[in-house]
């Protein structure tokens, strides 16, 4: 069973590592380019500004930098317990401003309540997740 939950918990995270390196090229990818996907791929209707720009690079990295220590993790979980606590906290976190946000994003960014919930959702899913599969603390 050990093995069976290590094997999930390992596609959880390479799943966690490719969606957020992804988010992390987008905001790298041409102003236009980015706008242009960021409604199918987001739900996002996003205005081409350069301040919006330069804020979201910055959010793409530490994306990235996420999506790469989840890849890290998925290496050897057990030695990254206290880590995927963390990564599981941060996607309860980003769930819990999403609720606070709701209003923002439909009025800033055209979302629909359905689009919202489903990132809501998908958040709470894959904070739970990491934690039901999270290895024992063998060190007890």
């Amino acid at each position: 069973m050990k093995n069976t939950n290590n094997a999930i918990l390992r596609i959880i995270l390479l799943v966690v590592m490719a969606y957020h390196l992804l988010l992390g090229a987008v905001t790298f990818l041409p102003a236009e380019t980015a706008i242009k996907i960021s409604r199918p791929l987001f739900g996002m209707v996003i205005l081409d500004s350069g301040q919006l720009f330069y804020m979201s690079r910055l959010f793409g990295i530490y994306a990235a930098i996420f999506g790469l220590l989840m890849g890290i993790c998925a290496i050897d979980p057990q030695k990254c317990r206290r880590l995927l606590i963390v990564g599981s906290g941060l996607f309860y976190i980003r769930a819990f401003n999403n609720i606070a946000m709701t209003g923002y994003f439909q009025t800033t960014f055209g979302m629909s309540m359905t689009r919202i919930w489903q990132c809501i959702i998908t958040l709470l899913v894959f904070g739970t997740l990491i934690l039901v599969f999270l290895p024992k603390n063998e060190n007890k």
